[in-house]
């Protein structure tokens, strides 16, 4: 699943650095690129792909950059929230006091607990799919630690 910021915050970005920046290349062309190449990095911060399997959990930033990857066994349960992002130390990945977060906004997030005591934070798109990660992480989990989850997965899941 990929979840990514609204549509306006991605327009906010390209007027807050865009525009500068094309104004900046006129007298400093290497400083307006790096300024536009900032732009892109920090929006592509708030778009990730968020992959849940039999294997556990994992999120990439961008689609390529792995910053987030638990096992299923490590995984103790799983929850749908809604989060405010400023709890979790902003908006992108965040990494502090035992807490992990990839949110791209506030609102329809899975909170994941891991059975060394550290909880995860990922952005759930909507609440229904939410909701559905929620569900697929606590199948997962009580298969890895040898219980049932009470229905059966396809077993071509990837």
């Amino acid at each position: 699943m990929w979840v990514h910021a609204r549509s306006s915050v991605f327009v906010m970005i390209a007027v807050a650095s865009l525009f500068p920046a094309a104004l900046i290349a006129v007298a400093l062309p290497w400083l307006g690129a790096l300024v536009a190449a900032l732009a892109v990095v920090a929006a592509a911060f708030l778009c990730a792909r968020v992959k849940a399997d039999r294997r556990g959990l994992r999120v990439l930033v961008a689609g390529v950059l792995p910053v987030m990857d638990v096992p299923a066994a490590a995984i103790s349960t799983a929850s749908a929230a809604d989060v405010r992002a400023a709890d979790y130390g902003g908006w992108g990945y965040r990494n502090h006091s035992g807490t992990a977060a990839m949110l791209v906004s506030s609102g329809p997030a899975v909170v994941v607990h891991q059975t060394d005591g550290r909880n995860l934070a990922v952005s759930g798109g909507s609440p229904a799919s939410a909701a559905r990660l929620a569900e697929v992480l606590t199948r997962v989990a009580a298969r890895a630690h040898g219980g049932t989850s009470g229905e059966r997965a396809p077993e071509s899941e990837s």
